[in-house]
């Protein structure tokens, strides 16, 4: 089997890619970035705690834990039903939060339900669908795809303050729901697929490893515990990142728009590293953007002199590579590794660790402020963190490994016993 021409991918794969990058952003990436706009109008409306109007902990950690088992049901029944599936739930999880009486009960079982509609449509979902579309040019696709985030985060979150200022939160919550039954809803019916059809339907399985046989390659361990690594302190910074601003003696405004840079550099590190990982060694670019984040995360906490918020600024630059590169990373290295047939649920693995560890670092960050009266504790423990990550995301390519990954079906081992040709 020829692989398909760098230039011919992107001809027929753009419109998947397009829909997966809006339906992304528009579903799981929107709920992410905007329902912290909600906890204090919830708040004053029922009279609750600040923890009791927080769903996004809830949400993130019922999604985390199911990861790994709906990425095995994907690679099973196909992408594109659990695509539509989570989009629909999730806007009818909107509409009934916007009607939701003050009981804590039911705000929060909403809040679990709102986590099994997220690991339907989440990047596990939708970079399976744009991985059996593009070989030669995967990273450039998977930054594309994972830059969704962003652009929900800097179209949603507007919209969503603009809703709740004007006209409340409940009708913001149908103004999310709308921009998906309007919007991603459409766009994934209509374009998003993946080639060849979804796995049930195909003759045979699709190239790649098991995730057994994935589970026994010391690789995947080694990822799995850079992911984890990086993934702390990038949510200690996610979490956290505004007040330690205005810790380090930042205006309110300064810090704003600090965080605004922040996300910025999320998306550009996203698409960036992308082209980067199919041009040059991407064990090297991974690493390179790890250490450079681990560097960025000490030196937040010195910047100062004349130049005080252009170093600030700079240095925040640095960690946001790392948010931007670890989705990127796990979609990029499951799908090259380990090939297209257990994706899912190996991708959900990697996905399950990450969102584990951005939780563990946002709850570290509270614990050491809470103690400490200040982040600045956070600063080398975070860099040495980020750097560990990136030497092991360097060291994973000289790895022991147990299995090849073949490039097509085609080339198994046949039934005669003669053997097929493998990728090493």
């Amino acid at each position: 089997m020829q692989d398909q021409h760098p230039k011919s991918e992107w001809r027929a794969g753009w419109p998947i890619l397009f829909a997966s990058m809006i339906g992304y952003g528009n579903g799981f990436g929107l709920f992410l970035l905007s329902s912290s706009a909600f906890i204090g109008p919830v708040r004053t409306t029922f009279g609750w705690t600040t923890g009791q109007a927080t769903i996004a902990p809830i949400s993130s950690l019922i999604m985390a834990v199911l990861f790994p088992f709906a990425g095995r049901l994907i690679d099973k029944w196909g992408a594109r039903p659990f695509a539509i599936g989570g989009l629909a739930g999730l806007a009818l999880c909107y509409l009934a939060l916007a009607a939701c009486p003050p009981d804590n009960t039911v705000y929060r079982i909403l809040a679990v339900i709102i986590g099994f509609c997220m690991a339907a449509c989440s990047p596990v979902t939708f970079a399976r669908g744009v991985g059996s579309w593009f070989q030669a040019n995967k990273g450039a696709a998977l930054g594309f795809l994972i830059s969704g985030l962003s652009i929900g985060g800097f179209v949603g979150i507007p919209f969503a303050s603009y809703l709740i200022a004007h006209y409340g939160w409940r009708i913001a919550y149908v103004g999310l729901a709308a921009s998906i039954l309007v919007i991603g809803l459409p766009l994934v019916l209509a374009l998003f697929r993946e080639k060849g059809g979804a796995p049930m339907a195909s003759a045979a399985p699709a190239a790649g490893s098991t995730l057994g046989e994935a589970l026994r390659d010391a690789r995947f361990w080694v990822l799995l515990v850079s992911f984890i690594f990086a993934a702390v302190p990038i949510g200690v910074f996610s979490g956290h990142l505004v007040p330690i601003l205005v810790g380090r003696g930042f205006t309110s405004a300064q810090s704003v728009a600090l965080a605004a840079t922040f996300a910025a550099s999320i998306g550009v590190a996203r698409l960036g590293i992308g082209f980067l990982l199919d041009r040059f060694r991407d064990n090297v670019v991974a690493a390179a953007c790890l250490i450079s984040a681990g560097a960025g995360a000490l030196l937040v906490f010195h910047a100062g002199g004349a130049h005080v918020y252009a170093e600030a600024q700079a240095m925040i630059l640095l960690v946001g590579l790392a948010y931007g590169a670890e989705g990127d990373l796990a979609a990029y290295f499951a799908l090259k590794l380990f090939g297209l047939r257990a994706f899912s649920a190996i991708m959900g693995c990697f996905s399950a660790c990450i969102a584990i560890g951005t939780a563990a670092g946002g709850f570290v960050g509270s614990m050491v402020v809470d103690r400490a009266g200040a982040y600045d504790p956070l600063g080398p423990y975070m860099a040495v963190s980020l750097t560990i990550s990136g030497l092991l995301m360097f060291a994973h390519r000289f790895g022991p490994r147990s299995l090849r990954v073949p490039l097509s079906p085609a080339h198994h081992p046949s039934r005669n016993g003669q053997p097929g040709t493998q990728v090493p």
